[in-house]
């Protein structure tokens, strides 16, 4: 398995809620995801998690809501469908900015 994580700025997370910074991480439901979700979270970053387990995804950002303070989002989609993954692309590109995608949902064919 191979981690990813994009930078997509520079600029550190804001204290104030209105400007805090969103970050996307794939395969959230459990594991590495989860780990970064709360090491995030904890920083003060909106998330966008996705992942196949909506149950765990629910839990895991309830957690973090009330930790945290934060705002999460969840999309389920498996990545590995066509039109699922359109449809976190489209996420991507309509809703807040993203300024750090952690993605584990990587493949090189080989």
């Amino acid at each position: 398995m191979i981690i990813i994580i994009y930078i997509l700025s520079h600029r550190a997370p804001s204290t104030e809620k209105n400007t805090m910074s969103t970050a996307v991480i794939t395969g959230a439901s459990s594991g590495i995801g989860a780990v970064y979700a709360r090491r995030l979270s904890a920083r003060g970053h909106d998330l966008v998690l996705v992942a196949r387990a909506t149950q765990r995804m629910a839990a895991l950002a309830a957690e973090l809501r009330k930790t945290h303070g934060i705002t999460v989002e969840i999309l389920t989609a498996d990545l590995t469908d066509a039109a699922q993954l359109q449809m976190v692309a489209n996420r991507l590109r309509s809703g807040s900015p993203v300024e750090v995608l952690v993605s584990k949902q990587f493949h090189i064919p080989g």
